[in-house]
C-alpha cells in the first residue's frame, strides 16, 4: 500500500487516505484539523426521523434544514427580520410569483413546525416581513402530530410508530369534546388558533394575518366575544375575503 494526498477540491481543501497497490480505496479518511473544526463550527444537527417525515417535499426539507441551521445561531432575546425575497435566495424560488412562493412556504411550515417543535414559537411567517427568534437545535427524537378527534389517530403513518416517536395530541383525553374556537383577545393566531390563522392566510389575499386580526377585533368590538365555532370561522372568512391584495 502507498499513501496519497489531494490538496485541492471544490468541497474540501485537503484530505488524505490510503489506497492499495491495485488502486482501490481503503474506506477511511483523515481530516485535517482545520477542516474538522469547520465541520464543527458550521454543522447542522438534523433529526433523521424528521428527514424521513419530510422526504416527500423539497420545500419542506429545504425549510427544515435552513431553520435548523439558522435558529440556534440567533442570540437569545433578539429577533431577526428578513424579506420573502431574501428567503427565496436561501431556498431557491421555483414558483412563478412571490405570492405562490409565500403560499408554498407557509404550507410547508405547518408540517415542518411539527417535526421541529423546538421552533414552533420562533418563526412568524404571517406578515410580509419574516420574523425569527432563537430556538434549540432539533436533536430530540420527537414529532408533534395534532389530531382533534380520536379517529384522527388512525391517519398517523405507521412510520411514526416504528420509529418510536412521541406523539402529542391537541384534543386531550379520548372521548372529550374539544372546546369551540374563540377569537383570542390579543396575540398571534398562528399559535393560539391555527385554524383561524389558516383561514386568514388562505383567503386574505396575502395580507398580514396579524393586521387583519387586529382590524377584525376593532370592527366587532364586544360582539367578538359572542362568536365561536363555525359561526366565528364563517364570519372571519367573509371578513378577510374583502381585503384587497397588498400593493
Amino acid at each position: 500500500m502507498r499513501a496519497f494526498a489531494v490538496n485541492d477540491m471544490r468541497i474540501v481543501n485537503q484530505y488524505a487516505g490510503l489506497r492499495t497497490g491495485e488502486g482501490s480505496f481503503v474506506s477511511h479518511f483523515v481530516l485535517s484539523e482545520e477542516f474538522y473544526n469547520e465541520l464543527l463550527k458550521h454543522s447542522v444537527p438534523f433529526n433523521e426521523r424528521a428527514i424521513v417525515a419530510l422526504k416527500d417535499s423539497a420545500t419542506k426539507l429545504d425549510l427544515y434544514t435552513w431553520l435548523a441551521y439558522r435558529l440556534p445561531r440567533i442570540p437569545q432575546g433578539t429577533e431577526v427580520r428578513l424579506s420573502w425575497q431574501d428567503l427565496a435566495k436561501h431556498l431557491g424560488n421555483q414558483s412563478s410569483t412571490m405570492t405562490k412562493f409565500r403560499q408554498s412556504v407557509r404550507a410547508a411550515w405547518e408540517e415542518v413546525s411539527g417535526v421541529y417543535q423546538q421552533a414552533r414559537h420562533s418563526v412568524d411567517l404571517s406578515d410580509l416581513i419574516i420574523k425569527l427568534r432563537h430556538a434549540e437545535k432539533p436533536i430530540k427524537g420527537m414529532l408533534l402530530v395534532q389530531a382533534e378527534q380520536e379517529k384522527a389517530k388512525k391517519t398517523v403513518p405507521s412510520l411514526i410508530e416504528e420509529a418510536g416517536m412521541l406523539r402529542l395530541y391537541s384534543s386531550g383525553k379520548t372521548g372529550e369534546s374539544s372546546k369551540p374556537i374563540r377569537f383570542p383577545a390579543t396575540g398571534s393566531l398562528e399559535f393560539s388558533e391555527p385554524e383561524l390563522y389558516r383561514i386568514g392566510r388562505d383567503y386574505g389575499s396575502n395580507n398580514s394575518v396579524s393586521i387583519m386580526a387586529d382590524a377584525f377585533r376593532r370592527a366587532l368590538g364586544g360582539q367578538i366575544d359572542t362568536l365561536e365555532g363555525d359561526v366565528l370561522k364563517d364570519r372571519w372568512k367573509k371578513y378577510v375575503e374583502r381585503w384587497k391584495a397588498p400593493s
